[in-house]
């Protein structure tokens, strides 16, 4: 579909790992027994944009600490680094979920910038990729 719309392979491969980072996230993180995830991609002039919107799981404290990672994402001046660090803390102890890996591979390798909402019990999570 991407490739329809005007992008290059390597770029429509990259959105299409993103679109998948996402929908595991929702997956993993949501809400149990959530009955919908919707993934959406906005293909403009100037970039992609690729949605996922979930039923948030967990209490407040989970959007909190959601919305830390996001923050300590944006906030790295070099999304190469804030990957390997993110892969290196994953390697150094059991998987306990949580490792902020997706994220970082989104930034870094999907060369996205991460944005979120919270709506009326949904959290929306969106990846802009800039052409």
């Amino acid at each position: 579909m991407l490739e329809k719309c005007g992008l290059p392979p390597d770029e429509s491969d990259s959105l299409a790992m993103v679109a998948q980072e996402l929908l595991e996230n929702a997956v993993k993180y949501g809400a149990p027994g959530a009955e919908e995830i919707v993934l959406s991609l906005r293909v403009e002039e100037r970039g992609v944009v690729v949605e996922v919107k979930s039923r948030v799981g967990g209490d407040e404290s989970n959007v909190r600490a959601f919305g830390g990672a996001m923050q300590r994402i944006r906030d790295s001046s070099d999304s190469f680094g804030a990957y390997v660090e993110r892969l290196q803390q994953a390697a150094r102890r059991p998987y306990s979920g949580g490792s902020e890996l997706g994220l970082a591979r989104i930034a870094y390798e999907g060369r996205c910038a991460l944005e979120f909402r919270v709506d009326s019990g949904y959290l929306a999570v969106s990846a802009v990729y800039k052409r």
